[in-house]
């Protein structure tokens, strides 16, 4: 719900490096992030620092990396102070119109990352990163 992230932290999706895709990730992706911005990440296979991914939306805060726990054990006392019901209330409303939406993206996003994993391309991705070399696509 609420994401900080140390300066030195990096985010990527190697997943089509490796002949695979990353089925799950993909909808919470959209969801976070939005569309375009999840399929340049999702088809490019790029890392990104964390300036970038704050200013795309993946993190909220982006702070000192010794800054990080305490930083977290403040916003989750932050929430606390406020009462359960009222949180509970506001999930529900922020995620009801979009829950079941994403259940059946996450669904068909398992469905065709398994399905991803039985290709000779994924055969060959996972073989080249295990060997530490380039994959020779099919």
């Amino acid at each position: 719900d609420v994401v900080v992230a140390a300066e030195t932290a990096t985010f990527g999706l190697p997943e089509p490096l490796r002949g695979i895709i990353a089925g799950m990730v993909a909808p919470l992706l959209n969801f976070r992030i939005g569309g375009g911005q999840a399929a340049r990440l999702l088809l490019t296979a790029s890392t990104i620092d964390s300036a970038e991914a704050h200013r795309i939306g993946l993190f909220h805060e982006v702070i000192p990396p010794d800054h990080l726990w305490p930083r977290a054990v403040e916003m989750a006392g932050q929430c606390a102070r406020c009462a359960a019901e009222a949180l509970l209330l506001t999930k529900r409303v922020l995620n009801e119109e979009v829950g079941e939406i994403l259940a059946t993206q996450l669904a068909a996003g398992a469905a065709a990352s398994a399905t991803a994993r039985t290709t000779e391309a994924a055969a060959e991705g996972l073989a080249a990163f295990i060997e530490k070399r380039e994959p020779k696509w099919p």
